[in-house]
């Protein structure tokens, strides 16, 4: 079973593209970590996911992309579109 879904999430912020299509599974009873340098856009990633990304960010795509937690919707990702 799958816990956490992620499908084609993309972030900018300030016109600069931080994070371009990102899909992750992640199954029921794993451990999970993700890796990466500093900067890299982790946090924002987690925040994105979680629907808490910082004022003043926007999804690069007008297609809602959709975040999903056993199955069921949690995070319309394309909330705002970038201009």
């Amino acid at each position: 079973m799958t816990l956490l879904s992620v499908q084609g999430l993309r972030l900018a912020l300030g016109g600069r593209e931080i994070l371009a299509g990102v899909d992750l599974a992640i199954a029921a009873g794993t451990v999970t970590g993700l890796v990466g340098a500093s900067g890299s856009g982790k946090s924002l990633a987690a925040l994105a996911m979680m629907g808490l990304a910082p004022e003043g960010a926007a999804t690069t795509n007008r297609v809602p992309r959709m975040v999903f937690i056993r199955g069921s919707g949690l995070v319309r990702a394309a909330v705002r579109s970038a201009p």
